[in-house]
């Protein structure tokens, strides 16, 4: 099982993809986190979310980098993978110093062929990623181009994910639903 959870800042996504996760019955859960510890207001999030999640039986594997260079197990039957979130994991990558080496159109299709990596070998896989393209500003040719990947990853993985949902003030809105998420 696959699925994508989408939704503006702090909108209560990660809440609900762990409860996912909870309600999966794995009982092996990862907690794969991505965001860089650069600043204060970074290590403070950071912090926040390991007291959120701290007695709720996950194994934290931090991941700055890509996917496709961890080892990530292929005996994953009743594993729980919930992955913390795309757009730092797309920060990370694309502003990184050995980032976007090849045309936007390569490095989209890398970061999404290592999400999908990860789907495939995880048994019940929950990926976060924010919504971040309806406010309608002008940005810089450089975050215009973060935003431009990110839209089409966040595109790429609802179309791989069985079901598809967007937080909204802490309510899960289906856009799209697997039969066996129903229950």
């Amino acid at each position: 099982m696959f699925i994508l959870v989408t939704g503006g800042a702090s909108s209560g996504k990660s809440a609900f993809a762990e409860g996912l996760i909870e309600k999966s019955g794995k009982k092996e859960k990862i907690y794969i986190a991505t965001m860089r510890p650069y600043d204060d207001e970074c290590i403070k999030r950071i912090e926040r979310h390991r007291l959120l999640r701290k007695d709720k039986g996950f194994e934290t594997a931090e991941i700055y980098g890509r996917i496709s260079d961890e080892k990530i197990s292929d005996n994953t039957k009743n594993t729980a993978v919930i992955f913390e979130c795309m757009s730092n994991y797309l920060g990370n990558n694309m502003f990184d110093e050995n980032g976007m080496k090849n045309n936007i159109d390569s490095f989209a299709e890398e970061l999404a062929e290592d999400i999908c990596l990860l789907s495939d070998k995880a048994d019940y896989a929950v990926v976060v990623t924010n919504e971040i393209f309806s406010d309608g500003e002008a940005y810089s040719a450089e975050t215009m181009k973060y935003i431009e990947i990110l839209g089409y990853l966040n595109r790429r993985l609802a179309e791989k994910a069985d079901c598809v949902y967007e937080v909204v003030c802490g309510i899960p809105v289906v856009l799209k639903e697997d039969k066996r998420e129903r229950n």
